[in-house]
């Protein structure tokens, strides 16, 4: 039951991020896509968008700023822990089970990327906000 609540969250989240990209280079839209499709995937790194989108490297990482206004990676880093927030505050999922729900490898990831962009670790976030329990 908590798992298909969190499956229903994320995929609500994904459909969300349709965002408009029509003024993007077909480029940078096929990534975004790709992104979205895989975002909370552990294996996604600028290196297998890169392979999957049959692009290069040099001119791939600017253009995708110059459009969306962050890297590739700080991008699906961002919408991993916006992601997560949600979790934290809608469901009973441990923070591990949220961390790794959405596509972090470890724990020790999970936490220490959470905590670099939100200042305070998942635990504190989800305390702060109202959220369930926290083991």
């Amino acid at each position: 039951m908590k798992q298909l609540q969190s499956s229903r969250i994320l995929q609500e989240y994904k459909e969300g991020l349709s965002r408009n990209i029509e003024n993007c280079s077909p480029q940078v839209k096929n990534v975004v896509n790709y992104i979205h499709e895989h975002l909370f995937n552990e294996e996604l790194t600028v290196s297998s968008i890169q392979q999957a989108c049959n692009i290069h490297r040099k001119s791939f990482s600017s253009r995708f700023k110059l459009y969306m206004g962050r890297s590739p990676c700080e991008y699906y880093i961002h919408h991993r822990i916006e992601a997560v927030k949600l979790l934290l505050l809608q469901n009973e999922l441990t923070i591990t089970e949220t961390g790794l729900l959405v596509g972090f490898s470890s724990l020790s990831a999970f936490c220490n990327t959470f905590k670099r962009k939100e200042g305070i670790k998942p635990s504190e976030w989800r305390l702060r906000n109202g959220g369930g329990k926290n083991i």
